[in-house]
């Protein structure tokens, strides 16, 4: 079902009619919020950092991985998501996500169980959450398939498309309870401790996107030399400090193009730059494209950058 989700047509029109519409699931005694349901297709570019540096929701994150591999961090911990495989992170855990591989694609969703407290289910699916931090779904044929379902319901929208929808993502969220209660937490083979270091630098680095920051200065804030964060940044990235500082920007950039009605100059100035000119020539040397062609090819699917 992935090779399906990869070829979807127009998947990234598909994703902003999904951000924009309400959805519920609403039974009797029992009621799930979906807080965002969004769809990523996949991005031919380099390994890239996260944008948003740690911090926790008050929802759950579901986040299946359809192309390409990723890794995050929860409570300190590294959790690497393969091809196919799905991460599911529990409410109020501190955590980001550390790096993407080229051409990652994902099916990424949040939702709270709003109404209920009492109720058997929900009960049962806020125990089996609260089990891990985290949990890595391998067997995901089940899962793969409901969310290729809702993204042809939202394509079609026929005659009671967004009930049918409803009760795909009930069916998720139960799917995911399944993996969870028959999983089992991760060897220390498999998850290892983050050097905390990088999580201090992560926060600093979005706190201070907005400034111009040398590679002395980030080492002064993690209390190293400049040498050992470089080694530290390398041996977890694969490239240097600055080149993982300039991700950070470019994510953020890409972020508040697409989410954002910022004009340019402001987002310019949010990430760094002190002006729209010297913006432009970091984001095309990053991206390919000028920021402007970046933010009308995201809501303009059909037209070339």
């Amino acid at each position: 079902m992935r090779e399906e989700i990869k070829r979807f047509p127009d998947l990234n029109f598909l994703s902003l009619l999904i951000a924009n519409t309400p959805l519920r699931v609403q039974m009797k005694d029992f009621a799930i919020e979906i807080v965002w349901l969004r769809y990523y297709y996949p991005a031919a570019e380099e390994n890239s950092a996260a944008s948003l540096g740690e911090h926790r929701h008050s929802f759950y994150e579901l986040h299946y991985c359809f192309n390409g591999s990723c890794r995050y961090a929860v409570n300190g911990r590294l959790y690497p998501v393969e091809e196919g495989q799905a991460i599911l992170i529990s409410a109020q855990q501190k955590h980001t996500r550390l790096m993407q591989s080229p051409g990652h694609g994902k099916v990424a969703m949040g939702f709270v169980l709003t109404a209920g407290d009492a109720s058997e289910l929900t009960m049962q699916l806020r125990r089996v959450f609260g089990r891990e931090p985290a949990m890595v779904f391998h067997d995901t044929q089940t899962l793969s398939g409901l969310l290729y379902d809702i993204l042809g319901e939202f394509s079609r929208q026929s005659i009671g498309f967004h009930e049918v929808v409803m009760s795909k993502l009930l069916q998720v969220v139960i799917e995911c309870a399944r993996q969870y209660a028959c999983g089992e937490e991760a060897p220390a083979s498999y998850i290892n401790r983050i050097d905390r270091r990088i999580t201090e630098l992560n926060a600093y680095i979005e706190a201070h996107m907005d400034e111009r920051m040398s590679c002395n200065d980030l080492a002064e804030r993690v209390h190293m030399s400049t040498r050992q964060l470089n080694r530290i940044i390398q041996k977890e990235f694969g490239y240097s400090l600055m080149t993982y500082v300039n991700k950070l920007r470019s994510a953020r950039a890409r972020d508040l193009l697409v989410n954002s009605d910022e004009s340019i100059s402001r987002i310019a100035a949010a990430v760094g730059f002190a002006n729209e000119f010297s913006f432009g020539k970091f984001f095309k040397r990053m991206e390919g494209m000028t920021p402007g062609a970046f933010r009308r090819s995201r809501f303009n699917p059909g037209q070339a950058p």
